[in-house]
């Protein structure tokens, strides 16, 4: 049937549009929020011949968006070639579906149990240090170009950057790079474009060989879908496309990873220029996926199957020494900020949960099998949602508001679900039924890793109450985006 007689797109296309290109506009003049720190007084010098690093974290951009991860059309050049000269993840998980509890896990190596950002409350633990933070200690300049609200100066996740600026522009991370003057630096640059709303990209939709999607969905849908109409997709059954307008929407999605492939070769080639890449350490990694419709679903932060918690994870180390070679052992962005400290030669942070990866990167092995877990805090009805990946198998556990994940005795069996990853990527066949002992012992070691993140704190789990701090200001930007009201 038509768009019209199941949700309002096109009118709201073009509302949301002229909404769109207001917020452009806006966003024009935006300014650095800021552009420098006081010194600290406790600063050791870099040490000599000083690695620097260049994070790159992406939005909502699924794992089989990218080519080297199995994606046919012509979406990531950029990441590709980079990834031919670096480390591929093949299993990478993110702690959280949605962008600033997982940033942040990216940022201090720590659970979001731990650094307290949380659903309803997005705000970094004071306590918790930062990645940025710790370079600072050690003489790095340090710059984050972060286009996301949530990674802005009013939620804690920018603490530790010098310069502080909101829009990744290539000629102002230029200028930035310009004034460091051969220090070593963290820079660290965020992308938004793959997150909604979706906004066609004509030439990169041609770049990627065009669409498959009918001449009547694509003028149903048109070429804009307002990140209300995504967010409300949320809800399984909700979302207003049939399976000839979900091709047309995920089209919309890659022409908008392919844009970004674009800034992203450009951003490297410009660290290339300036510094070389034989002294940069390259991380990329994306903070979650995105639904289109495997669980009659569309956007994310809803559910932690692996289309939201599965994440490309791309190393280049110094030199490059890579030479595309793949990695399949389950790793966790947890393991991010240990494994860039580590190339560059740099104490641990602190308390860090997550653990360096450059054994993998040698080809070698870890210890041991890693025990990687990801929260959604105050679901719908306030449940909790966790995840435990152990080897091949991932448990989904609902809980309720408040109280350990795992009390005393066992779960409800309509809130445990088990998958064999390696039999049934696409999380379709629960498995737990017939694994009761593989579910007993995931239960166990989900309640160990529990009170372990919570002894770490010194107290309970943080709450997941909706922070009503926000300004106007804030709740206006961020209702451009679909989120909240």
């Amino acid at each position: 049937g038509s768009l019209a007689a199941r949700a309002p797109c096109a009118s709201l296309a073009v509302v949301a549009a002229a909404a769109a290109l207001l917020s452009l506009v806006a966003r024009a003049d935006l300014a650095p929020a800021r552009t420098s720190l006081p010194p600290l007084a406790r600063a050791t010098a870099p040490p000599e011949g000083a690695t620097s690093v260049l994070l790159v974290t992406l939005d909502a951009t699924r794992r089989d968006a990218l080519g080297c991860y199995g994606q046919e059309r012509a979406t990531t050049p950029s990441l590709d070639a980079l990834a031919a000269a670096g480390v591929v993840f093949e299993d990478a998980t993110a702690e959280a579906p949605h962008t600033h509890p997982s940033i942040a896990t990216v940022l201090t190596s720590r659970w979001p149990l731990e650094h307290g950002s949380i659903s309803g409350s997005p705000r970094l633990s004071a306590r918790v240090q930062t990645l940025a933070e710790h370079a600072r200690t050690h003489g790095y300049r340090t710059a984050g170009f972060l286009d996301n609200p949530w990674l802005g100066p009013d939620f804690g996740i920018a603490r530790g950057y010098e310069h502080l600026d909101q829009r990744p522009d290539l000629d102002r991370i230029a200028r930035w790079m310009k004034s460091v003057d051969g220090e070593p630096f963290l820079l660290h640059v965020h992308y938004f474009h793959p997150h909604g709303p979706y906004e066609l990209r004509a030439d990169e939709l041609e770049a990627i060989g065009g669409t498959t999607a009918t001449a009547e969905a694509r003028e149903s849908v048109s070429a804009y879908v307002p990140a209300p109409v995504i967010r409300a997709g949320e809800v399984p059954g909700r979302h207003p496309f049939d399976d000839d307008e979900l091709a047309w929407v995920r089209d919309l999605y890659l022409s908008e990873v392919r844009a970004m492939d674009a800034d992203v070769g450009a951003l490297v080639a410009l660290v290339d220029e300036r510094v070389g890449l034989d002294r940069t350490v390259v991380v990329v990694a994306a903070d979650h996926g995105e639904e289109f419709d495997e669980r009659r679903s569309l956007h994310h932060s809803h559910t932690l199957f692996q289309e939201l918690v599965g994440v490309p994870l791309i190393v280049r180390p110094p030199g490059g020494g890579g030479s595309g070679a793949r990695v399949d052992d389950p790793v966790g962005l947890v393991d991010v900020a240990p494994t860039i400290l580590e190339l560059a030669g740099l104490p641990p942070l602190p308390d860090a949960a997550g653990r360096s990866l450059v054994p993998l990167l040698r080809g070698e092995s870890l210890d041991a099998p890693a025990v990687i877990v990801t929260q959604r805090y105050a679901h719908a009805g306030e449940r909790r949602l966790a995840a435990i990946r152990e080897g091949r198998w991932k448990l989904h556990l609902r809980a309720g508001p408040l109280g350990p994940l795992v009390p005393d005795g066992r779960p409800l069996a309509d809130d445990v679900a088990l998958f064999d990853l390696a039999a049934d990527p696409g999380e379709r066949t629960d498995r737990s039924g017939d694994e009761a002992a593989t579910v007993d012992r995931l239960l166990k070691a989900l309640g160990r890793w529990e009170r372990g993140a919570l002894e770490r704190i010194g107290g309970d789990a943080p709450s997941a109450r909706t922070d009503e701090s926000l300004t106007p200001a804030q709740r206006a930007r961020l209702r451009q985006l679909g989120y909240g009201g």
